[in-house]
Parts: structure tokens; sequence; C-alpha cells
């Protein structure tokens, strides 16, 4: 499961939607994978809890 934050901006002509901040993924017990940061929809970074 993956939980975040996304954004959909809209204009006379276009839609762009896209993620920002941290976006954190769980396993099937529920313990933090990864959390990956997105800045205007570009992964800008991610932290691995992964043993």
């Amino acid at each position: 499961m993956q939980s975040g934050q996304s954004k959909m901006d809209v204009s006379k002509n276009e839609r762009h939607w896209y993620y920002f901040g941290d976006w954190k993924s769980y396993n099937e017990k529920g313990n933090l994978q990864y959390i990956k940061k997105y800045e205007d929809g570009k992964k800008v970074d991610s932290i691995s809890f992964m043993k």
C-alpha cells in the first residue's frame, strides 16, 4: 500500500496531475518499506527502510 498526496492543476487548455511531498510505501504487514519524495511530479529522493 502507498500513501501520499497528489494535486491537479486545471487551466483553460490543460490538466496536470502530479505527486508531491512524501509518498510512503508499506508491506502487507503494515511496516514502512520506503519513502519517495516528489516535487512537481518528479521523484527527487527516496529512503529505504528494508534490511
